[in-house]
């Protein structure tokens, strides 16, 4: 019998209304680990990858890992993964809270689901086996009460993620919400649930995974609750969770105004200190974890029970709804929070789109005949807020920004296009890359376009304002010296390379948390290859680790070059280059566009890719990939 995870991987087909169990090899598990090495490999086996998005021969999974849901810290995610309706390449969304290991308490490891049913359905996972269940009366509800009705119906405690509106309305950006609170975010999966019509999917049973070495799973846990506090970085995580960098004491500055300016000057008043001082509702962490990095926020509003429930909020949605569109009003940004929540909305595409739209405003290329009355100047929380409404309904305005701002800007020509803020359709997230050139190249070539969680931060690894355990903790896979963050050199694309293995593939695949490892947080990567070790009972090494990183990556590529995506989609937009930062700490600070090409061209190069960014046959053989060679 296996440890670690039940060698159960569970497929339906929502069309033809049946179900099936794979049961993968040892090898299987340990050559592909989890989370999006599943996903891509099931998308890779099972669908035809330029299909639309939208069509029902696009295939959803639900993955865990091999470790996720352990009795351990730092693996309490779960990965979402399909082809993405607003990049046409793949798309992967984690997400943390309790859903991830209940996934793993129904008695499977992924859920895999193919075709499209006829009419509303809901799934109901239990004993590694699926209800394929009526959701028409769901159909319409936000995803609170889709949830609460869901278990009302299964009369037992479920976990669910579910759509709401915005997903069913089929908004390109619409996430998937579980439990009401915790969000798999980007890429626009909840508009291909809607595709599906699956409203939701509910798991329940208490049958995790048995685990080989509980006594050293258990010294595993043990150490990091007694050392993690001694970061400084968790101290922050724990005293103001994953909202801290929402703050002005807080050194990694957020772009304003859809990148137009590197500070806003009314960060003081949506200040995740403030936001705690005032709105704070409750606090919490994630299956097994100490840190205490969940909060929720709302207004009040006397026993206003629908604004707690959605009040997750994180510097995602806090920098999206609040500097990005200037808005300055913490209780509009809470609001907006708690409609993205209730429609089931991507915060930063979200947020991002509405930003384009207001620049497009001031600069007269759209007028309120276009936005349907609206003013859409910046810092007009107002109107921020009845677009989040809109896009999440489909109504008015936000039916246009619902196909996110490359779309829109199609639509609406007038010169809009320069503008968006995008690379491969999806929008950049606020964290500024003109000062990060490492960041910057993730952006640019990330298989599921630009993410913050592509690569660790350039900073981070400064010598002047770096982390100074970062060096120690980063020396285990291959960082050894200290590199200025705005260098762009091949010693910084060797860098990028290697933390992006380790983060946007490692972590990213054996569903470990980037809030609770190394090399800026606690778990350093010895205890985290202890911990696969301890759980599966292989003798697991960093080397592993790190290729099951690589493996990830590298099928993530051939996906979307096979869906028609190239390295023509690798690039970055103009205001990068062309202009500076304007304000605050980075002042002045943009990329060069030469040595950016270079850096590009040489992280080819590094990786096993040709001059077009497709992973040669030597590399794929390499990774085990053979598979995925074509003559």
């Amino acid at each position: 019998m296996a440890d670690g995870y039940h060698g159960c991987i569970l497929h339906v087909d929502l069309g033809e209304e049946r179900s099936w169990v794979e049961e993968p090899d040892a090898n299987w598990y340990r050559r592909y680990g989890g989370g999006g090495a599943w996903g891509a490999y099931f998308l890779l086996r099972d669908m035809d990858p330029t299909a639309d998005a939208f069509d029902p021969g696009n295939v959803l999974v639900f993955a865990s890992s091999a470790v996720a849901g352990a009795p351990v810290p730092g693996v309490s995610k779960h990965s979402v993964i399909a082809k993405s309706p607003l990049t046409g390449g793949i798309g992967e969304s984690q997400s943390s809270g309790p859903f991830g290991a209940a996934l793993k308490g129904s008695g499977i490891d992924a859920l895999v689901v193919h075709g499209a049913a006829r009419r509303p359905v809901y799934l109901l996972v239990s004993a590694a086996k699926v209800e394929i269940r009526d959701g028409s009366g769901l159909w319409g509800l936000e995803t609170g009460p889709a949830s609460d009705r869901i278990e009302s119906e299964t009369g037992r405690p479920v976990n669910v993620a579910a759509i709401g509106p915005a997903g069913e309305r089929l908004v390109r950006f619409a996430s998937i919400v579980n439990d009401s609170r915790f969000v798999n975010q980007r890429c626009g999966l909840g508009a291909v649930m809607g595709s599906k019509n699956l409203k939701a999917v509910a798991v329940a049973g208490d049958a995790p995974a048995t685990v080989a070495d509980p006594t050293d799973l258990g010294d595993v846990a043990a150490d990091y609750e007694a050392n993690q506090p001694d970061i400084p970085i968790m101290e922050l995580q724990n005293r103001l969770g994953l909202g801290v960098w929402q703050d002005p004491e807080f050194p990694i500055p957020f772009s304003s105004r859809n990148f137009q300016r590197g500070v806003f000057d009314g960060l003081a008043n949506i200040a995740i200190q403030e936001l705690s001082d005032k709105y704070l509702v409750d606090t919490g962490g994630c299956h097994a974890c100490p840190t205490d990095c969940m909060r929720r926020f709302a207004v009040p509003d006397g026993a206003n029970i629908t604004a707690i429930r959605y009040g997750n909020l994180d510097h995602n949605s806090g920098s999206s709804f609040g500097q990005f569109v200037g808005c300055d009003d913490p209780e509009a940004l809470l609001k907006a929070n708690e409609l993205g929540n209730r429609y089931g909305l991507d915060p930063e595409s979200c947020g991002h789109t509405i930003a384009w739209a207001m620049e497009c405003f001031e600069r007269g290329l759209i007028d309120q005949e276009v936005t349907g009355g609206l003013d859409l100047r910046f810092g007009n929380a107002a109107a921020m807020v009845r677009l989040v409404e809109q896009i999440g309904l489909r109504e008015g305005f936000g039916d246009v920004l619902a196909e996110g701002s490359r779309r829109a800007a199609g639509r609406i020509g007038r010169g809009t296009d320069e503008f968006v803020m995008c690379v491969k359709g999806k929008e950049i997230p606020a964290h500024e890359p003109r000062n990060k050139p490492g960041l910057a190249l993730i952006y640019a070539v990330g298989p599921i376009g630009p993410d913050f969680c592509g690569v660790e931060h350039d900073p981070d690894f400064d010598p002047e304002v770096g982390v100074p355990y970062a060096l120690d903790k980063g020396r285990a896979f291959g960082l050894l010296e200290w590199l200025p963050e705005k260098e762009m050199s091949a010693r910084k694309i060797r860098q990028t390379v290697v933390l992006e293995r380790w983060w946007s593939g490692a972590l990213e695949s054996l569903m470990f948390c980037l809030y609770a490892t190394a090399p800026v947080r606690y778990m350093p990567p010895v205890m985290m290859a202890q911990a696969v070790g301890s759980a599966t009972g292989w003798d697991f090494s960093l080397w592993e680790l790190m290729q099951i990183g690589e493996r990830r990556l590298n099928m993530f590529r051939v996906f979307n070059q096979r869906a028609g995506l190239s390295s023509a989609d690798d690039v970055l937009p103009d205001r990068f280059f062309d202009e500076t930062i304007a304000g605050g700490p980075y002042d002045g600070v943009k990329l060069d566009r030469e040595e950016f090409a270079e850096g590009r061209r040489l992280y080819y190069d590094m990786v096993g890719w040709d001059a077009e960014g497709r992973p040669k046959a030597a590399k794929l053989h390499e990774l085990e990939l053979g598979w995925l060679v074509e003559e």
